[in-house]
């Protein structure tokens, strides 16, 4: 139930539901890969937070336990799971970012390599950079997306990639700045599919199919430099070649969230995880229900994992002292947020995405980029300077 006393669909992590409704059977291998993710990585994020035994039973002894969610990942192309995440031109990326947030508290926070190989293994290969889908987040120009890579991958520090995500950075705007308007193609140029853009030397080629919310793309995600406004960059299209207008005024949330992460991430070898040091112990996940009293009054001890099952932490890492549809992806798939009479038994519609938009304080996102901003704030307070830090950008 939401505020005013409605039943809603935005509440639907379980891996078995789908918007509209629509739930399957236990057992069911056509399972929603966004939902199983999202579902792990709030729970894995408010045990973390809170660390009572009630939180690390059921996210380690029911979720991953006797509800095998860590099986349920695909483990290939062939799967029956639905994996939404990505669906061409008309990719929500709200979705991208909202998945990214939760593999990023799936992964830093969580000690045991035996839970967290398969959701790496799913980040590398589903959401990071999966083979031919030039919307992944490899290939978004989105610095925020880089930054959460950084801290959730095994394959060590490049220093490649590190000149690229300061490359990105620095082209964007990291003070408030203004929702002005960027008009890449005239209607002359959007007629023909190509463009000059607004620096007067990228060609731009044209999608002949539109976005999601009807809106003209390009063929290749836009340089930061030329690309339009948004209020949160990491949940808007890169593609689209015209937006912006209005009086707002953009924070650039994620792009300081990407520049923190980038200088407080230290330089490691392959191997090495950027794990959090504060990361909490938990029980084996196969200890579930097993020679376990759970009627009313019976006592489980939820265990801890042993300490060799930990993996390896950086040794530079110590807990230390203490607008408008367009460019946002607001389309015609965005939630219906409209007053409605709580006397009555209507449900509200999600719109059939799993989406959100950014300025929706109800909305997954919302809360867990809450979630993140208040670690980050927990970072830099508890951290000394990191002398090792990859990027510098001024």
């Amino acid at each position: 139930m939401d505020a005013d006393g409605l039943p809603t669909k935005h509440h639907d992590l379980n891996p078995l539901g789908f918007d509209g409704g629509i739930y399957l059977p236990p057992g069911s291998p056509n399972i929603n890969v966004f939902n199983l993710i999202m579902g792990m990585g709030i729970v894995k994020g408010l045990y973390h937070v809170c660390g009572d035994e009630e939180s690390e039973e059921f996210l380690y002894g029911e979720l991953l336990g006797r509800r095998d969610y860590l099986g349920l990942i695909p483990k290939g192309d062939d799967s029956a799971a639905v994996d939404y995440i990505y669906a061409g031109p008309k990719t929500n990326f709200s979705n991208v970012n909202m998945v990214a947030i939760a593999l990023y508290l799936n992964l830093y926070f969580e000690r045991d390599e035996a839970v967290a190989a398969p959701v790496r293994d799913f980040m590398e290969r589903r959401w990071w950079d999966p083979p031919g889908v030039p919307q992944a987040a490899r290939h978004l120009k989105q610095r925020y997306f880089w930054a959460l890579y950084e801290a959730m991958t095994d394959r060590g520090s490049d220093k490649a990639r590190a000149a690229e995500a300061a490359a990105l950075l620095k082209a964007f705007t990291l003070d408030p700045y203004t929702h002005e308007v960027r008009i890449n193609c005239d209607e002359g140029e959007l007629a023909a599919g190509q463009c000059l853009a607004v620096d007067g030397k990228t060609a731009l080629t044209l999608q002949k199919e539109t976005n999601r919310g009807g809106h003209p793309i390009a063929t290749e995600p836009l340089d930061p430099s030329i690309r339009p406004p948004s209020n949160f960059d990491a949940r808007s299209d890169p593609f689209v070649v015209n937006g912006g207008g209005g009086a707002g005024l953009n924070p650039g949330g994620d792009l300081h969230a990407a520049y923190w992460m980038l200088r407080y991430l230290p330089q490691r070898p392959a191997g090495v995880l950027a794990l959090s040091p504060y990361a909490p112990e938990h029980r084996p996940v196969l200890e579930t229900s097993e020679g376990t009293d759970h009627s009313e009054g019976g006592e489980e001890d939820p265990g801890h994992a042993a300490e060799d099952a930990q993996p390896p932490v950086e040794p530079w890492l110590d807990p230390g002292p203490g607008g408008e549809p367009g460019q946002d992806d607001a389309g015609p798939l965005a939630g219906d947020d409209s007053p409605r009479d709580p006397s009555t038994t209507e449900t509200r519609s999600s719109g059939g995405s799993s989406g959100c938009a950014a300025a929706d304080t109800g909305s997954p996102a919302f809360w867990l980029l809450a979630l993140i901003a208040g670690l980050w704030c927990g970072w830099r307070r508890s951290r000394p300077r990191n002398e090792h830090s990859q990027v510098e950008v001024y």
